[in-house]
């Protein structure tokens, strides 16, 4: 797993958009060269593998809604929005020239609103945020 500490803690898109606030631009471009830093060298390490990275966003459920449990854990609104964060982010990697592709690597773009695995259950804001997964990918076997 990749760990952009860097968005920790910070909300980097506008409420409710997939348009990234202007102060964090210069955030996410180190993120993404940081993040293709470490796939060219797992590439350089093991040319024979292949990798999938997963960009997966999540969603943190508004505070009253939360308290009150009137929240649909299965809004389809914030799987949209969580996809579309995740996929802003790579667009404009890509916009920079960031190719993660370039490594034997696949890039998957998920969303995950209001679920997913590992959510923090203590700071619901906290769930704001990104999974960065960098997982060997099965090739097809090799037939003698």
């Amino acid at each position: 797993m990749f760990v952009a500490k860097d968005f920790i803690g910070k909300e980097i898109f506008y409420s409710e958009s997939d348009t990234i606030k202007q102060k964090y631009v210069a955030t996410v471009d180190s993120v993404g060269q940081s993040l293709q830093e470490v796939v060219k060298r797992l590439h350089e390490r093991n040319p024979d593998l292949n990798f999938q990275l997963v960009i997966e966003g999540n969603a943190a459920i508004p505070w009253q809604r939360l308290q009150n449990h009137s929240y649909n854990a299965d809004n389809i609104t914030m799987y949209e929005l969580s996809y579309h964060r995740a996929l802003a982010l790579y667009r404009r990697w890509l916009s920079k020239g960031v190719d993660l592709r370039r490594y034997n690597t696949e890039v998957i773009i998920a969303g995950s609103g209001y679920n997913g695995i590992n959510r923090d259950n203590r700071v619901e804001e906290n769930n704001k945020r990104f999974v960065i997964q960098i997982i060997p990918k099965i090739s097809r076997p090799k037939l003698n």
